[in-house]
């Protein structure tokens, strides 16, 4: 496999792991996270992640410095405008349902409406946690000139280094790998919605970007938190800290 698809399995596992946790499932939880580790070095060889800071606004970098503490920023305060997309279709979806391709009587006609309600549904459901999604984002390389040029003041910033396996021990199943891809998210077959966890798919939405973001090559910490709740979570030491040119 590619590194690409490596990271696509892992992230799938992560959320695996974080759902046996949820469900109460520790014994579960434990033998996926065992596997998720194993993994971890695999797609993440060099072993460091990487958040690019500016020098500007210091009132979310100062906390980071003295106090290891990182604000989590809600989904949609993000800067891509198409941050938690994905695929709401219904003539898309409904293709999933051979019967629903031509219909034919007006029973194929009502149960085509009756999905199409149980799609909204969902829809409106999964779209409530934007708000409510917040996330710390990292990138693989410190030496990524748009991210210190995006993120870091044009190189007047810093990029701070941590150690990805003290990451993985502090958040475990939260820390994802964002897989690149053209295609939006999307749901499963149509008959299977309703029994479809949305945190679940909440959390491969996040963990999902357009092709055109791969440069980033981003790390996500993801947690739900409601407004108004503390945004500053506690975090390892920094191993290093790289000034800007």
């Amino acid at each position: 496999m590619s590194l690409s698809d490596d990271k696509k399995a892992y992230r799938d596992m992560a959320i695996e792991a974080f759902f046996a946790q949820e469900n109460g499932c520790e014994i579960a939880y434990q033998e996926v996270f065992e596997d998720l580790a194993k993994c971890f070095s695999n797609v993440l060889p060099q072993g460091k992640l990487y958040r690019y800071r500016s020098n500007i606004n210091w009132k979310y970098t100062k906390p980071i410095i003295e106090k290891n503490e990182v604000y989590l920023c809600p989904l949609d305060k993000q800067n891509d405008p198409f941050e938690f997309a994905f695929n709401d279709d219904f003539g898309e979806i409904v293709k999933q349902v051979p019967q629903l391709k031509q219909m034919s009587n007006i029973n194929d006609f009502n149960k085509s409406l009756f999905f199409q309600d149980i799609l909204d549904n969902k829809c409106k459901e999964l779209m409530s946690y934007k708000s409510r999604m917040s996330i710390a984002c990292f990138c693989e390389e410190k030496d990524n000139i748009l991210l210190w040029a995006h993120y870091a003041n044009s190189s007047r910033g810093i990029c701070i280094e941590y150690s990805a396996l003290d990451l993985l021990q502090c958040f475990q199943c939260f820390l994802l790998p964002v897989v690149y891809q053209r295609a939006l998210p999307t749901f499963p077959l149509i008959e299977e919605i309703n029994k479809l966890s949305s945190f679940k798919m909440v959390f491969e939405i996040i963990a999902t970007k357009s092709e055109m973001w791969s440069y980033e090559k981003e790390w996500r910490i993801v947690s739900c938190i409601e407004p108004g709740e503390n945004h500053c979570i506690d975090f390892p030491n920094p191993t290093a800290i790289s000034l800007g040119c």
